[in-house]
């Protein structure tokens, strides 16, 4: 006998980029997980560990979240998350079964979920940074290294200017390092966006 359980999808739109990386299944919890009834646009605060999540609701003002991007319902599979644009985590629990696809938003700026090619800006201490407009003698993303890093490490990469360390306390496998060039006067956007 088999038995047909509808998928069910609490995002919107049709994502069709991949995910980056999948974060371990949450197996082991207990009915009333913090994924009942989650939206997309929710946020959560992780107090375990990358192997072994332990989420609570927050507030999305402040960062340091995991916001869901889409969530599906009747479904522990991961896989689901797979074409949704933005995803860097999945995350899956049982009774009731949810799955949520996940974005990291970090408390210094938008600029920590910048992809290679993408245009950043920082504030005048250098520290909250924001994707911005390409313009010229702007700074550009040649390379986005995730975990733990150097500033050697960027220092390897052709035409890096300048870098920046998003850190995560007690969370290395979150740290993002952004390689920065700089957008030259006669460069225009879609050139600043292939930069290799």
């Amino acid at each position: 006998m088999w038995v047909a359980t509808a998928l069910t999808d609490r995002g919107a739109g049709d994502g069709t980029g991949a995910t980056s990386r999948a974060s371990p299944s949450g197996e082991a919890a207990q009915p009333g997980h913090a994924f009942v009834d989650v939206s997309r646009g929710d946020c959560f605060r992780n107090n375990g560990t990358m192997r072994d999540m332990d989420f609570e609701a927050a507030g999305c003002g402040g960062g340091d979240v995991f916001e869901v991007v889409r969530a599906f319902d009747n479904t522990t599979d991961r896989s689901v998350c797979r074409y949704v644009e933005d995803v860097e985590w999945r995350y899956s629990v049982p009774d009731p079964d949810v799955t949520v696809c996940l974005v990291y938003r970090h408390s210094d700026g938008a600029a920590y979920n910048a992809d290679r090619g993408d245009c950043v800006d920082s504030d005048t201490a250098g520290t909250a940074w924001t994707v911005a407009q390409c313009r010229p003698s702007g700074f550009a993303v040649i390379d986005r290294i995730e975990g733990p890093s150097t500033a050697e490490d960027c220092e390897r990469v052709p035409r890096n200017k300048r870098d920046h360390y998003f850190t995560v306390e007690g969370t290395p496998e979150l740290n993002v390092r952004l390689c920065m060039g700089v957008i030259a006067p006669d460069d225009n956007a879609h050139r600043a966006r292939t930069a290799s």
